[in-house]
C-alpha cells in the first residue's frame, strides 16, 4: 500500500509538472504571438495582460482561501517573492522567472540577468506582458489597487480616473536577454494651488 500511494504521488507530480509545462508553453509561448499578430504589439499587450491579470488574481484569491489565509496577513513583499527563482534550483512554476528581488522605499525590483523567455520576447514583445499581468493579478488579489503599464510613459494618465495603491510595468532601459519588473506603491498627486 505504502508503495502504491508513493508511486501515485511521483505520477500526480509528473502530472503537476506536465500540466505546468503545457500551461508555459500556452501562456508564454503560444498566446502572446498570437494575439500579438492579430492586434499588434502594443494592443496585443494589453490583452494579454489583462487575461492574465484576472486569471491571476481569480487564481491567487482561491488559493488564499483554501489555505484559510486572509489577503491582509500577508506581505506584498512575501507574495512577490513567489516570482523569484531558488538559486541553484529548478523554477517550481513558469512564473519563476526573476533571479533577483530588492524591495526599498515602496519599491520592489524583481530582475534577472538572463531571462527563460528572452528568445521568445525578442520575436514578440507581447511575451512581457504575461508576467506583468500576472504579477498585477496577484497584487490585486491581495486588496490592492493595482494599475499595470504597457510603458512606463504612461504615468501621466494614471490618476484621471481610479487611484491605484501600486503600479507594474517592465524597465524599459533593460535590454534582452535581462528583464526587469517594477513593483512600486503609487500616489497621485494634487496639483498645488
Amino acid at each position: 500500500m505504502v508503495y502504491v500511494m508513493a508511486h501515485l504521488l511521483g505520477d500526480m507530480d509528473a502530472v503537476a509538472q506536465g500540466l505546468s509545462v503545457m500551461s508555459s508553453r500556452i501562456l508564454v509561448d503560444s498566446l502572446p504571438s498570437l494575439v500579438e499578430e492579430l492586434l499588434g504589439p502594443r494592443e496585443g499587450s494589453v490583452i494579454v495582460a489583462r487575461l492574465l491579470e484576472k486569471g491571476a488574481r481569480e487564481g491567487f484569491t482561491r488559493f488564499m482561501e483554501r489555505l484559510g489565509v486572509s489577503p491582509d496577513s500577508m506581505k506584498l513583499e512575501q507574495v512577490l517573492a513567489i516570482f523569484v527563482r531558488q538559486e541553484g534550483q529548478q523554477p517550481r512554476h513558469p512564473f519563476q522567472v526573476f533571479d533577483t528581488m530588492e524591495c526599498m522605499d515602496g519599491k520592489c525590483v524583481l530582475e534577472s540577468r538572463r531571462c527563460p523567455y528572452s528568445d521568445i520576447a525578442e520575436r514578440h514583445p507581447t511575451v512581457k506582458a504575461v508576467f506583468i499581468g500576472t504579477v498585477a493579478g496577484v497584487a490585486a488579489a491581495l486588496g490592492y489597487r493595482v494599475r499595470w503599464l504597457v510603458t512606463p510613459s504612461a504615468r501621466k494618465y494614471l490618476c484621471r480616473e481610479s487611484k491605484p495603491d501600486i503600479i507594474i510595468y517592465m524597465d524599459e532601459n533593460i535590454e534582452l536577454p535581462a528583464c526587469r519588473l517594477i513593483v512600486e506603491m503609487y500616489t497621485c498627486s494634487t496639483p498645488q494651488s
